[in-house]
């Protein structure tokens, strides 16, 4: 007995069935689909967390600190990262305010620091605890204005050639940098007008150049003849060491002088060459060519 006919609305129906269940079937797997895309995206984004975590906490702990360049982060990368002022560590904000102070060059106001650092003095308390305490600012308690401080109180160049001439001793250049924008450039104006010289100290407290005033009224001053034979035919030692010697003879100490770093030469470990047995070399495997009649000629 064969299978019951089936009528055109039931098979309709079937139809109808199988493209609904396709329809649902395509579903099921397109949510699949972006549902496993969905927890690939959270397991990357859970495997960067660890670095984000690490970096905030880097930024919370240097708050307190008085390095700008806390964690190895430079001032622009904080700038970049900091969401407010007050995620910026101590030690940057402090030297926003001081390095405009020292730009300035005149007492500046709370509200001047204000508009050009983003600083607010008044609210920061830290930050201003830190600035009384500064050695290179001082405030005014009567007008509340900010100055800076440099080590050597000079603001043009006479200022500074009576700053080198008044000192009872040489005077380092870090000294002076500090004190206005054009020190440097007098420094070689002065230099090339013969009013002052520099030298190198290799002294261990110094480390540097450092300048000394010509006394004026030597100006044109000439030497006898003799004297300037006896200088020039004076002789003197070719090397450093004998230099030293021939002062501590006079009773001079000799002046400190920078050592070269010595280089020490590792030596390379010279590696034992192995020692192959001698073996017997002969040519029995070659005997039999020599059986029988050797040849009466070479070619032919």
């Amino acid at each position: 007995m064969g299978p019951p006919k089936q009528s055109g609305s039931n098979i309709q129906n079937v139809l109808n069935k199988f493209r609904t269940d396709l329809s649902r079937n395509a579903k099921v797997l397109a949510d699949g689909a972006k549902a496993r895309e969905e927890k690939i995206r959270q397991k990357s984004s859970a495997s960067r967390r660890p670095t984000t975590q690490k970096s905030r906490k880097g930024k919370s702990s240097s708050k307190g600190q008085t390095n700008a360049s806390s964690g190895g982060k430079g001032e622009q990368a904080w700038m970049n990262d900091a969401k407010g002022p007050e995620e910026l560590p101590l030690g940057l904000r402090q030297k926003q305010v001081i390095d405009h102070v020292k730009d300035r060059e005149a007492p500046v106001s709370i509200e001047e620091i204000l508009n050009a650092t983003g600083r607010n003095i008044e609210i920061e308390a830290d930050l201003k605890r830190a600035l009384e305490a500064h050695p290179k600012v001082a405030i005014d308690g009567a007008t509340g204005m900010y100055t800076y401080v440099p080590d050597a109180h000079v603001k043009n160049k006479q200022q500074l050639l009576d700053y080198i001439r008044a000192s009872g001793a040489p005077v380092p250049v870090p000294e002076i940098l500090d004190s206005y924008k054009q020190v440097t450039e007098d420094i070689i104006s002065l230099k090339k007008s013969k009013d002052i010289i520099g030298l190198y100290s290799y002294h261990p407290d110094l480390n540097c150049e450092v300048l000394y005033a010509l006394d004026p009224s030597l100006a044109g001053l000439e030497a006898d003849g003799d004297v300037s034979a006896l200088w020039a035919n004076f002789p003197l030692p070719d090397t450093d060491e004998g230099m030293d010697e021939a002062l501590k003879k006079a009773g001079i100490a000799p002046a400190p002088r920078k050592e070269k770093p010595k280089r020490i030469v590792s030596e390379k470990k010279k590696k034992k060459r192995k020692q192959t047995k001698l073996r017997a070399v002969t040519n029995m495997h070659l005997m039999h060519l020599l059986e029988g009649e050797g040849p009466t000629m070479i070619d032919g």
